[in-house]
């Protein structure tokens, strides 16, 4: 199979929750062997002076120490075991071995990217993963680049320049990839949440740094769902949908999680304590649902996490009037329009947009008598009318809530409107349908 590099570049950031690569080592691969090349890092030869044998010596203790760093998540049945010096510096090879360079032989990397994991992936299925189809890794191999100034943990301690960079936490990232952990947050995605933010699996890292060596709970929870007693949800219903909104959870436990408890949140203020509930929904809103397992290990012992799944649920009323930024005050109805000049018109949306994903149909239509002169589907366009007169024009919303319309006139002798607030006018389904020209109108599933 064709394998991926995965890379800790320096730029800027990006959000997710962790993520998965597509592979995973079974549990006869554990302890994950792991060798070195011969090859000492320059930047590094200072080591003698902090009690290492040599650059090697400390080469060989850093990887350690980087595995160490993911034996914090204690539930994940992980081990890795070192095998030695394999000479030679060919660059990456499928040999199934697993081993480290430290002057990136092949010329892979590029500027700007400070080391790299080059997993091989066979054709073995080992399960599904939230989603994810994991096949069986067959080997890894991890590369510095050389032309980074690299610092160990204790010289970075005590001081740091701004232009080296921990190679310790640079590796516990790395060794993340070779755990089959895939990145926090990408460069192009709007990273909010802090906990993904400073995750040791987060896309980029700057010099000095040595915190996210530590994993914290995101890396916790991705590594825990490989290799750990885990458990998700999954509903078969549509979760996005009109109230009253009725929905059922069904909860999956990997065969080790032996779950003895758990508890639901709901995100509305609901909450059950049964294994696989069903909870209505009877307000509009973008609903959280978050579910906290408890069972015990025989890795751990007793152990518990949250998981949730952001704005699992969407419940969407009929659409209706949105509320004034400054008085907080209900509109008066669906649209309203300001004369611009001549036959000129903008026409002002004034839908309830607080909930995201209760509209996705919206169609504006105008009317001279019964003859449709014009049909738009912007959120507040702009139109012109073809000569004076008067004119009907039609705001059709919709989403998984239904449909509603409401309707005013305009009369270009005065530019005055009458109706300009017009209350929603909730229509037939059929009578909405022909209003529209439509035979359905279709919305997206999850």
């Amino acid at each position: 199979m064709t394998a991926a590099l995965l890379a800790a570049v320096l730029l800027s950031p990006g959000a997710q929750a962790y993520e998965l690569m597509g592979y995973a080592w079974s549990a006869e691969d554990f302890p994950l062997e792991w060798y070195m090349t011969d090859y000492e890092e320059d930047s590094l030869e200072n080591a003698t002076q902090y009690g290492y044998a040599s650059t090697s010596d400390y080469q060989q203790s850093m990887i350690a120490e980087s595995f160490g760093n993911w034996y914090a998540a204690e539930c994940a049945e992980i081990s890795d075991q070192y095998m030695g010096i394999d000479p030679g510096n060919e660059g990456y090879t499928n040999d199934g071995i697993n081993k480290w360079y430290f002057d990136d032989p092949t010329g892979t990397l590029g500027a700007g990217v400070l080391a790299a994991v080059l997993p091989r992936v066979t054709s073995e299925y080992l399960r599904e993963q939230d989603g994810i189809y994991l096949y069986r890794f067959g080997d890894t191999d991890v590369t510095f680049n050389d032309d980074v100034n690299w610092g160990l943990t204790e010289e970075l301690e005590e001081v740091c320049t701004g232009e080296s960079f921990g190679i310790e936490h640079v590796n516990t990232h790395e060794i993340g990839h070779v755990w089959g952990m895939a990145h926090s947050c990408e460069e192009d995605d709007a990273c909010a949440d802090e906990e993904l933010r400073y995750a040791t699996m987060y896309w980029q890292t700057s010099a000095c740094d040595l915190e996210q060596a530590q994993i914290n709970s995101d890396d916790i929870a991705g590594i825990n769902a490989l290799y750990g007693p885990y458990a998700t949800f999954k509903t078969e219903d549509d979760r996005f949908g009109g109230v009253p909104l009725e929905i059922c959870f069904e909860l999956f436990a990997s065969e080790n999680a032996n779950v003895t408890s758990v508890e639901w949140d709901f995100g509305d203020g609901g909450t059950s304590t049964e294994l696989n509930p069903c909870h209505t929904y009877t307000e509009q809103g973008q609903y959280t649902v978050v579910v906290t397992i408890n069972g015990t290990a025989e890795s751990c012992g007793e152990w518990s996490f949250d998981y949730n799944q952001r704005a699992y649920i969407v419940a969407c009323e009929l659409p209706s009037p949105g509320l004034d930024s400054v008085t907080g005050d209900a509109y008066g109805g669906l649209f309203t329009f300001e004369h611009l000049e001549g036959l000129q018109y903008q026409l002002v949306n004034r839908t309830d947009t607080s909930t995201y994903g209760c509209l996705d149909t919206i169609l504006w239509q105008v009317y001279k008598g019964d003859e449709l002169v014009d049909e738009i589907s912007a959120w507040s366009p702009k139109i012109e009318l073809p000569d004076e007169g008067v004119y009907r024009v039609m705001l059709n919303v919709g989403g998984p809530g239904g449909m509603s319309a409401a309707e005013i006139e305009i009369d270009t002798a005065d530019f005055k409107a009458t109706g300009c607030n017009a209350a929603p006018v909730a229509l037939g389904l059929m009578g909405l349908l022909a209003s529209l020209g439509l035979a359905v109108t279709r919305r997206r599933e999850d």
